[in-house]
């Protein structure tokens, strides 16, 4: 009884986990969105400095290549991770 509480714990978390994936997935899909309706803008000297469109797209590019890593590691390790109830 205890082990089945324990593994049906397991599975709700690594569901959470997968969800929350998902989760940040659909809001990196929307600020996506706005990173295309981005344009340029000319400097002045000194003024406040933030990241072009271009600089935008390759941080976004590179924040969606982890997440499918992270993504591809957890399905790697699902039933380890249910097994162990996330004892690493």
């Amino acid at each position: 009884m205890q082990v089945a509480a324990i593994n049906a714990r397991a599975r709700q978390r690594y569901g959470e986990f997968v969800q929350a994936l998902d989760f940040a997935f659909e809001q990196l899909i929307e600020l996506k969105k706005m990173i295309d309706k981005m344009r340029p803008r000319v400097r002045t000297q000194g003024a406040w400095r933030n990241a072009t469109p271009d600089e935008l797209k390759g941080m976004y590019k590179k924040a969606c290549a982890e997440l499918e890593e992270l993504k591809a590691h957890a399905m790697t390790y699902e039933s380890e991770l249910i097994s162990r109830d996330w004892r690493v």
